[in-house]
């Protein structure tokens, strides 16, 4: 400013002297045209695309609009009380209707042109940090609070740019209406025109500016306050995080060792499956109670509401509770093992199979053909699924229990009483010695490991062979291990031995239900080798 009243001074300075120093018009015209450059650049500037020159043009023209259609009312109204021309008036009602349309047009933005551009946004309460997905909302949060912030000062940059150019502008034409007044210019009403157009811009803008820049400051403060608290949380959080996830990483480490430790010293493939199963459980819950814990405010309230629901939930899903337990029992008791031949007796009903799965919930085992499937069932290979609670109330047979294979099977056949029975014994027990010594031996080897482990006396693996009195004969009732999962394919092959034995001597008769018939007057004789032992008794 100082500078142009300089430039003022010397200007008027030189039109007094032109008439006694005899400057030359031409030098005057100069200045004139140079400060037109300076007007043409502050106009390049300023911009035809200026939001805030844009909506005061546009609340001109929506004031000037309703100025017009003022004055077409009060025209329509005086012609119709005068009862002029019709033709006249419709042509004022349809201009009239043009304007309504304008004004329509421009809406809100002719009626309040800068609310939209100075409208400063109510910050929303920020987001509580209390968990991991919580810290991507805040930094959203964080992230749109900035921008926002952004956004308001360029807008109010441009406020105050435009009001200083536009007071640039202003001293610019004032100094050119004194140039028009000195060169007697035609000019010098549009110049005139301009200024006032300049003046009441300005003095539009000026209080809007004031209210804009005090709305900006003041979401500044809010802003910078909350997210100050925000950094605050944020940053408790993250190391909380961070200490929860290294002991997250311990936690899992361990486990890694462990199993590492089972998978080298126990070689029990299924109960290695077992404590795996058993250790992941255990790693879940550890994890959920650290995870709830932390992240969850209301931990009274939790268990409380937990404790309800579970006493609501086991009373309705006893069953599925008891399946739990029960596999636990199943698992930790070691019992019963994926793999293992099991029979179970159920409500009167005997299924025999191979475990497949042992699951939460379920046991699942696979039949095979065995002497159940021939006495008693009839059928076999059906995929067998049991619930875990079973182990409470249900007879159990485990055939291969703590790494036993073999199993006690047993022959019977009957010879008649006439038959040499003492032989009969020595063929079955020479038969099924021979058949049935390399799992005896087996046997042997195992039992001498489990006797460290359980109390076990007098345990003789060798076949053994017993005679008792039937109602048609002698039974030889001959007992050998065998394989436990293979039982009838030996004892197919040692009932041929014997009965093929039994037919090549002379001296035994196999036996069959018969009935002795004695008639009138004939007592019924018994057999020579049982007379003697009945005499001794008599």
């Amino acid at each position: 400013m100082k500078k142009l009243f300089i430039f003022l001074f010397i200007v008027a300075t030189s039109v007094v002297a032109v008439t006694d120093d005899n400057i030359t018009l031409q030098e005057l015209e100069e200045a004139f045209n140079e400060n037109q450059e300076k007007i043409k650049d502050i106009n390049e500037r300023i911009g035809n695309d200026n939001i805030w020159i844009k909506r005061f043009q546009d609340h001109q023209e929506y004031t000037a609009l309703k100025n017009e259609k003022k004055e077409l009312r009060w025209k329509i109204r005086v012609l119709k009380k005068n009862r002029k021309s019709k033709k006249e008036i419709k042509k004022l009602e349809v201009e009239l209707t043009t304007l309504n349309s304008k004004l329509d047009l421009l809406g809100e933005i002719g009626k309040e042109p800068y609310a939209e551009l100075i409208k400063v946004d109510t910050i929303p309460p920020a987001p509580d940090v209390t968990n991991p997905f919580s810290i991507i909302t805040a930094f959203s949060y964080e992230s749109e609070l900035k921008r926002k912030e952004v956004d308001y000062n360029k807008r109010l940059a441009t406020l105050i740019e435009t009001i200083s150019q536009l007071n640039e502008k202003k001293d610019l034409t004032l100094t050119e209406i004194d140039f028009s007044e000195s060169l007697e210019l035609k000019t010098l009403k549009q110049s005139r025109r301009t200024l006032k157009n300049l003046e009441k811009t300005i003095l539009e803008l000026t209080p809007v500016l004031e209210i804009f820049s005090t709305s900006v400051s003041v979401y500044k403060k809010k802003s910078a306050s909350i997210l100050a608290e925000l950094d605050g949380q944020l940053e408790t959080e993250t190391i909380k995080g961070i200490k929860i996830l290294v002991f997250l990483g311990f936690l899992f480490g361990v486990l890694f060792f462990v199993k590492i430790v089972v998978k080298n010293t126990v070689d029990d493939t299924d109960r290695v499956f077992n404590i795996y199963r058993a250790l992941n459980i255990s790693t879940f819950i550890i994890v959920f109670f650290t995870l709830s814990l932390n992240y969850i405010s209301n931990v009274e309230g939790l268990i409380t509401i937990l404790g309800f629901v579970s006493a609501g939930i086991a009373i309705a899903m006893k069953d599925w509770f008891m399946n739990i337990l029960g596999y636990f029992v199943i698992v930790l008791g070691g019992s019963i093992h994926v793999g293992d031949r099991i029979k179970i007796t159920k409500d009167g009903h005997e299924y025999v199979g191979d475990v497949l799965e042992i699951s939460l919930t379920k046991v699942t085992f696979f039949e095979d053909i065995t002497l159940t499937s021939y006495d008693v069932n009839r059928r076999t290979g059906r995929v067998v699924i049991f619930p875990n609670n079973f182990i409470f109330d249900s007879i159990i047979l485990n055939y291969t229990f703590s790494g036993l294979k073999t199993v006690w099977d047993g022959i019977d056949i009957v010879v008649t009483f006439d038959s040499n029975h003492k032989k009969a014994m020595h063929l079955a027990k020479e038969i099924v010695r021979k058949y049935s010594k390399g799992y005896t031996d087996i046997t042997r080897k195992q039992v001498n490991e489990l006797r460290g482990k359980y109390h076990i006396r007098n345990f003789n693996p060798d076949p053994r062979v017993f005679t008792f009195i039937e109602e048609y004969g002698v039974k030889v009732s001959a007992w050998y291990l065998t394989n436990s999962y293979s039982t009838l394919t030996l004892r197919s092959t040692i009932s041929a031995e014997i009965v093929e034995s039994f037919r090549e001597a002379d001296d035994i008769t196999i036996a069959y239900p018969s009935q002795t018939i004695a008639l009138k007057g004939n007592k019924p004789q018994l057999p020579n080798e049982l007379k003697g032992s009945f005499d001794s008794v008599s």
